[in-house]
């Protein structure tokens, strides 16, 4: 069966993404919705030992993979939030972590492989939002305004308004 997906892009801190999700779930998601909520998880270049800090390349490979790895599991386990949130408005949920040293090529990369033709992506945080507001301002966001494939439709918002689409 041919269910529409709508990607919503969240940070992993809890909350920080609890708007653009809620202007997604109120706008884009009738019927036979499936809301994927979606994450680029960047790994951390520092990486504590013992209690220093130490640049990924000074220490031994496994270090690195398995700090990662539980920098990776902990995001996914933040989006769980996210799903909790999705499901209380009875809409059906995925959840998607990807992993990129930088956040807007990891989407673009993402929007071609996974074919997504729905996209919905904060344009700047919640504080930074004025009634002038008209694109994003965060980098990110217009990155892959420029960026993006142009069978995506995106959807800019935040603080629960839509800023702009593309």
């Amino acid at each position: 069966e041919n269910t529409r997906k709508v990607f919503v892009v969240v940070p992993a801190e809890r909350r920080a993404g609890r708007s653009t999700l809620s202007w997604a779930l109120g706008h884009l998601c009738g019927g036979a919705t499936t809301v994927v909520v979606t994450h680029v998880h960047v790994p951390p270049q520092m990486i504590p030992v013992m209690g220093a800090k130490f640049h990924a390349s000074k220490l031994s490979s496994e270090q690195v993979s398995s700090f990662r790895r539980m920098e990776r599991d902990k995001a996914d386990k933040m989006l769980d939030d996210y799903v909790h949130q999705c499901r209380k408005t009875k809409v059906r949920c995925e959840k998607l972590v990807i992993e990129k040293e930088d956040v807007a090529s990891g989407l673009v990369e993402l929007i071609g492989l996974c074919g997504i033709t729905e996209l919905v992506v904060s344009a700047a945080a919640d504080r930074q939002y004025s009634t002038k507001l008209d694109r994003p301002v965060c980098r990110t966001a217009a990155s892959i305004m420029q960026r993006a494939g142009p069978s995506c439709k995106i959807w800019f918002v935040c603080k629960e308004q839509l800023i702009c689409t593309r």
